[in-house]
């Protein structure tokens, strides 16, 4: 039924137990995984005029480490390096994109089930499902 699945992941400790349940997926519908991280940039407000991102050589490293993690989880899960996605900026618009490139049938992502305020604000894993180009799957995140 699905023949290319995309996992969206924060890189939270939860991030190889979904990478694990999604390889499952994978093999049992003979799909090829890919995973996708997104780097969030921090703005530093100057008013209400525009934003700059925080130190760019922190960035740099930040996303350096990123794309370590990414790697570590795609060899841990037999996921080919070249089927680890890393961009900045906006994980819903980055993830439908992708989704849309590569083409996937079914983008998974976690839920980490969040509480009061942050459920009313809304999540990522929220943000991805709504308006999503395929399929979505959402796994609760153990903690």
């Amino acid at each position: 039924m699905y023949k290319t699945i995309l996992l969206a992941v924060d890189l939270s400790p939860q991030s190889k137990t979904l990478a694990r349940k999604a390889k499952q997926l994978a093999d049992l519908f003979h799909a090829q995984l890919h995973l996708v991280h997104v780097v969030e940039h921090s703005p530093l407000a100057y008013g209400d005029e525009f934003a700059l991102p925080i130190d760019v050589d922190l960035e740099q490293t930040v996303e350096n480490e990123a794309r370590k993690m990414l790697l570590n989880i795609c060899q841990e899960n037999g996921v080919a390096d070249n089927h680890a996605h890393m961009a900045s900026g906006s994980v819903k618009l980055i993830v439908h994109d992708l989704a849309k490139k590569l083409p996937a049938d079914l983008i998974i992502v976690g839920s980490h089930g969040h509480h009061g305020i942050e459920r009313l604000l809304g999540s990522r894993a929220n943000a991805v499902i709504h308006d999503a180009p395929c399929d979505t799957l959402a796994i609760k995140a153990s903690e």
